[in-house]
């Protein structure tokens, strides 16, 4: 079935089902163009009743603009599921699946913020391990010192 809405971009759209016969040729939405519209037109103008009305343009232009918006109501309904699985994600430090989970996300904007969101955890849990590793290098350190101090006052104070 033709869908009207995909000749938007052109001036002339023939009716559902109208094929127009000019000059030796047949023409529907996917061949003609305005140029040959207008020149039919011209030649004959009673073809003009075989392309959409003004007002049916507008309800064909408002009908698509209505599709539109419901889509990105419908990808922000789904973003929103899927920000709430991702912040859970991120909180339980399941940053692999976190960022997989963005790859579904419709809005570049919201992927970028999460990917962003997601790598400052992994740094700030890298640099709390890297904390923690360099504060046991330096406790084992200073028991070693202790400890070899402690040898040394005990060989100093051996008679």
């Amino acid at each position: 079935m033709e869908r009207l809405e995909q000749y938007l971009d052109k001036k002339y759209i023939l009716q559902k089902g109208k094929l127009l016969y000019y000059n030796n040729t047949h023409f529907n939405n996917d061949t003609i163009t305005d140029k040959i519209a207008e020149s039919a037109i011209k030649k004959f103008p009673a073809l003009v009743n075989a392309f959409i009305s003004d007002k049916e343009r507008k309800i064909l232009e408002t009908t698509v603009k209505g599709k539109g918006l419901i889509g990105e109501a419908e990808k922000a309904a789904k973003d929103e599921k899927l920000e709430k699985r991702i912040g859970l994600l991120i909180e339980a430090g399941e940053f692999e699946e976190a960022k997989k989970q963005t790859e579904d996300l419709a809005v570049d904007e919201t992927r970028d913020n999460f990917i962003a969101e997601i790598e400052k955890e992994e740094k700030a849990i890298e640099d709390k391990i890297a904390a923690e590793e360099k504060a046991k290098i330096l406790a084992e350190a200073k028991t070693k010192a202790e400890a070899e101090k402690a040898k040394a006052e005990a060989k100093a104070n051996k008679p």
